[in-house]
């Protein structure tokens, strides 16, 4: 952990400053400790150089999901070069310039992927939490940026006050227990005039998911050991990378627009297809570990903004078949 970091975060219980006690340093950052708060006396471990800033989980589904993608990612360290790529396409319609000289709070980073390049557009400081152990991914990630820290902690319980120019949850919140409670919860970690962005699968054009691959994931898929799961979600790429490189692809990027009309769920596996045989193995993994998914209407989703008192907002259905929101913080601060 890196001292500055004592500047940015706070006591989740009753929001008073840490005190830094009992660490031992390595290469100039804080290996193991303790942080004390100087308010209610709580005390939370650091220990591989990760803040673990965490209360018991308050319910089963919620420590069986970090565990799942605690798996996934530890499984799936490798950073891809078009992740890069990836990350811009995935915070739109903000731009790299919008992180630039930002305090930015990756919430549910992961392995780190996109906490790095928001670190390397510039961002003033980056703040991943993660509530799983990919977060140990996640530090050996951007370990080396000055700029990039790492915290475990809870999405339902921050330990930050009003300190962040801008967030983005990408791919996390539907996998909570409640979705809306956790981004309401981001919020309130916003400056005023503070910028929210939000990305969730949407529940139109995804019936068919919600009808045949939930009630699978829920009841197999997301049983089973990880190394397992890997290897199923192998297979199926097996099967699934050649369609999508022969057909799918090509048909995009030449715009071959009744070859587009045949293919079912084009706009999203079109974009699946320009990633590598191990993406597309980690997107289809991904699909199957969670053991709870929401797939969130759009009037829904506008309604987190608007009770979250977000202004301006803007809403895209990305691929046809997720949602992305983004909303500016009014100067009173987040509702709920």
């Amino acid at each position: 952990m890196k001292e500055k970091l004592l500047e940015i975060i706070s006591c989740p219980g009753c929001g008073a400053r840490f005190t830094l006690v009992d660490e031992e340093k390595s290469g100039g950052e804080v290996e193991t400790g303790k942080l004390l708060c100087s308010g209610c006396g709580k005390s939370y471990q650091i220990s591989g150089f990760i803040p673990r800033i965490l209360d018991s989980y308050k319910e089963n589904i919620e420590e069986k999901t970090a565990g799942n993608f605690g798996d996934q990612w530890t499984l799936f360290t490798e950073m891809h070069s078009f992740y890069r790529e990836l990350y811009l396409d995935w915070i739109y319609p903000l731009r790299e310039e919008d992180i630039k000289g930002k305090m930015v709070l990756d919430a549910g980073c992961g392995m780190g992927r996109f906490l790095y390049y928001a670190a390397k557009f510039g961002a003033r400081e980056a703040v991943g939490v993660d509530l799983s152990r990919s977060v140990d991914v996640a530090y050996q990630t951007v370990k080396d940026m000055p700029n990039a820290h790492v915290i475990q902690a809870d999405l339902a319980n921050l330990p930050f006050g009003p300190e962040f120019d801008l967030f983005y949850s990408i791919g996390v919140l539907h996998h909570t227990p409640d979705p809306e409670s956790r981004f309401h919860s981001v919020c309130r970690a916003l400056k005023p005039g503070g910028t929210a962005h939000a990305w969730v699968y949407g529940y139109e054009n995804n019936e068919w998911i919600v009808k045949w691959v939930n009630p699978v994931r829920e009841k197999f898929t997301s049983k089973l050991p990880a190394k397992a799961l890997s290897a199923i979600s192998f297979f199926i790429t097996l099967f699934l990378q050649p369609v999508l490189k022969a057909l799918y692809y090509p048909a995009g990027k030449r715009d071959i627009k009744p070859l587009k009309r045949l293919l079912p769920y084009f706009p999203y596996m079109n974009w699946l297809s320009r990633g590598s045989f191990s993406h597309t193995h980690v997107v289809i993994h991904d699909h199957l570990t969670a053991p709870v998914a929401f797939y969130i209407k759009k009037e829904d989703f506008q309604a987190w903004f608007e009770r979250a008192g977000l202004e301006d907002a803007e809403f895209i259905h990305r691929n046809e078949n997720s949602w992305t929101g983004v909303g500016r913080l009014k100067g009173g601060g987040a509702g709920k």
